[in-house]
């Protein structure tokens, strides 16, 4: 056995029942590589950015936590784009929250193309939409394209919202091993209810936790498949 590392969309802390998210949905890809996983999870989040904006500035603390270029440099790196920082003054971290709010977060300033390279000079920006989840693998990686994942969908209810995540439990090869494990855990669950309900009879009544087990196809590294070319 060893690890696959997965890559989803995350979670909101808290959701309503319509937002709770199918976890074929969620879950986009595998890899036996972490490194491999994290540069795709990057290029996801990038594109999400590109597309819907971001919703926190993330250099409220100044450029040295989002990117690995030195202030001067990184000012030369969007000059070099068509767009300009902000003037140098004695409090650059007030400086630059201000600038994002006024040049990024207005959609309508910077072109695709400038905030596509923006977003390559913060390469320390954390992952905002996607994440990578660490996940055992019951089988080695094979040159098969799709791997299947055993995914625990659990969302405990709190007053009108629901918070939890689905969490990957194991990744198979082949679907039937991956549905196998499936059943066998949702057996499981069952007779702990049952076990459960037999010492309260009002536990069911009163639980209000939505859980299931689920399998998942995902894509085995996508990175490295290349499309059949036409002669």
């Amino acid at each position: 056995m060893g690890w696959m590392y997965i890559v989803r969309k995350k979670c909101g802390d808290e959701l309503s029942f319509d937002a709770i998210p199918v976890p074929q949905e969620q879950y986009w890809a595998a890899f036996p590589d972490k490194a491999a996983a994290i540069e795709h999870a990057i290029r996801l989040d990038r594109a999400e950015i590109l597309i819907n904006g971001i919703d926190t500035n993330p250099i409220n603390r100044g450029i040295e936590p989002v990117s690995s270029l030195p202030e001067p440099v990184f000012c030369d790196w969007l000059m070099e784009a068509g767009i300009e920082p902000p003037a140098p003054v004695k409090d650059m971290r007030s400086a630059w929250r201000a600038w994002w709010d006024r040049v990024v977060t207005q959609r309508n300033v910077l072109t695709r193309n400038q905030l596509a390279h923006l977003l390559e000079g913060l390469d320390r920006l954390p992952l905002q939409v996607y994440e990578v989840e660490e996940v055992e693998s019951v089988d080695e990686p094979t040159s098969t394209q799709t791997v299947y994942a055993v995914v625990d969908s659990f969302w405990r209810y709190n007053d009108a919202t629901f918070d939890g995540a689905n969490k990957g439990l194991k990744v198979y090869r082949t679907k039937h091993q991956a549905l196998a494990e499936r059943d066998r855990l949702a057996s499981e669950l069952a007779e702990r209810e049952r076990r459960l309900n037999a010492r309260d009879p009002g536990y069911r009544n009163s639980r209000e936790d939505k859980s299931e087990y689920v399998v998942v196809e995902l894509l085995l590294d996508p990175d490295r498949i290349v499309p059949d070319t036409v002669d």
